[in-house]
């Protein structure tokens, strides 16, 4: 080989190594503009969750707070209910002593119940019965009235109910059920 053929082949080589250099720096910045975009788009990506994470943490509060009020309106409304069956229990005892009072009617039958419409749109007078005035007639401001003030059964102390061993008659009562 030739001194000439042998510096065409160096200079060659340092030709390839010069492009392969080249060719190696470009790429490598690429490699960085790539590095670069994708730090960037992390960036942004976490800046949506940090966007959305404020958003979920509102709506698991909003959640919460919405729990609560349910809790709380359940609350009110077992209060309620409470309520409703104490007013029922309390007509329930009104109504037992207004039939315990009134003479047309069975209170002691096994087949009583309390019945709020008994009686009512009725002038006091049971079905088939006759009408009767009580009270003094012939005195002014009398004829056809009682005196009830106080006697309704709310106005009265609660009094536990007698017990009568079996057999034994209610004093309150004749055998016809009529009050004495």
């Amino acid at each position: 080989m030739s001194t000439n053929q042998i510096v065409w082949i160096v200079v060659a080589a340092v030709v390839v190594l010069l492009v392969l250099g080249v060719i190696m720096a470009l790429a490598g910045k690429k490699k960085q503009r790539q590095q670069a975009e994708r730090r960037e788009q992390a960036q942004e990506i976490r800046q949506d969750a940090r966007r959305d994470d404020a958003s979920l943490r509102e709506a698991e509060a909003d959640a919460q707070r919405r729990r609560d009020e349910a809790a709380a309106a359940e609350r009110r409304a077992q209060e309620a209910e409470r309520g409703a069956a104490q007013q029922r229990a309390t007509q329930e005892d009104r109504i037992r002593e207004a039939d315990r009072l009134d003479p047309d009617v069975d209170h002691r039958s096994k087949d009583y119940t309390p019945d709020p419409d008994r009686g009512v749109g009725t002038t006091g007078t049971a079905a088939g019965a006759t009408s009767a005035t009580t009270g003094t007639t012939g005195t002014t401001g009398t004829t056809g009235t009682d005196d009830v003030r106080g006697t309704h059964p709310t106005d009265q102390p609660y009094a536990e109910p007698t017990r009568r061993l079996e057999g034994e008659e209610d004093p309150d009562y004749r055998d016809d059920d009529r009050r004495i």
